[in-house]
């Protein structure tokens, strides 16, 4: 079971470090929780997932009181449903959404942040060759590196895995 803080934690970093980000999509976002927290932030968040799940009953009451819409687009990602508004991709332990997102990113000119979490999912030849974590977080950020974008890290206070890896594109970039 993962830290009961990590969608209010990540909610604020996206928040902090990103503040011009309006519309975020939040990849692999599972029950939506990640969403509701930005939306509780004034965000528009949306959730690419193609799992069709959604908050458990209590949240969704508190949603209703506060008027929150939680949007959800049931998709694996990137979607060709998608119409590229988003101001930053996210994803919150990702699995094999991890990648993607940064290749999304990047093809599409977009910051991003991600708190990856595994391997899992990826393709043979990735976890042949990446069985390290160091490696494969060296692989996402070099990959965002080659494309101009100034990549950092950062930790968030809780338990378990909390390194955020995190892209802006360069303004040569975005020329």
């Amino acid at each position: 079971m993962g830290d009961p803080r990590r969608f209010d934690l990540f909610a604020n970093f996206i928040v902090d470090n990103f503040p011009s980000a309006k519309t975020v999509y939040d990849v692999a976002g599972g029950m939506g929780y990640l969403t509701m927290e930005l939306t509780l932030r004034g965000v528009d968040s949306i959730v690419i997932d193609p799992r069709r799940t959604s908050l458990h009953k209590k949240d969704r009451v508190i949603c209703r009181r506060k008027s929150l819409d939680i949007k959800r687009v049931v998709s694996l990602f990137p979607s060709s449903s998608l119409k590229s508004d988003a101001d930053l991709v996210v994803g919150m332990h990702p699995d094999e959404a991890t990648i993607p997102i940064v290749r999304y990113a990047v093809e599409n000119n977009l910051p991003f942040a991600i708190v990856p979490c595994c391997r899992k999912g990826h393709e043979i030849w990735l976890r042949n060759h990446l069985k390290r974590w160091s490696t494969f977080i060296e692989f996402m950020k070099t990959m965002a590196e080659k494309a101009d974008y100034d990549v950092r890290e950062g930790r968030l206070r809780m338990n378990g895995k909390n390194l955020v890896i995190y892209g802006y594109p360069s303004i040569r970039s975005a020329l």
